[in-house]
């Protein structure tokens, strides 16, 4: 999910790893205003892991969900 508070966005919300595929689940945060991107990870079945990012003076951000390999 994104939020936007004064001159923060915020990225936050979880991931999880809902398959025994040998393959991680991930969530990539790309934000705008030369942040560095951030990368979460669910590492097995049944594993789920919350993120909660904020990024100042930016008001932009591109999240994907994909798979590992």
């Amino acid at each position: 999910m994104l939020s936007c508070s004064g001159d923060t966005l915020k990225v936050y919300g979880w991931v999880e790893d809902t398959r025994m595929d040998s393959r991680d689940a991930l969530v990539e945060v790309w934000p705008g205003g030369g942040h560095h991107w951030r990368l979460v990870d669910a590492r097995g079945m049944g594993e789920r892991t919350n993120f909660d990012f904020g990024f100042h003076g930016t008001t932009s951000a591109s999240v994907k969900l994909r798979l590992s390999g």
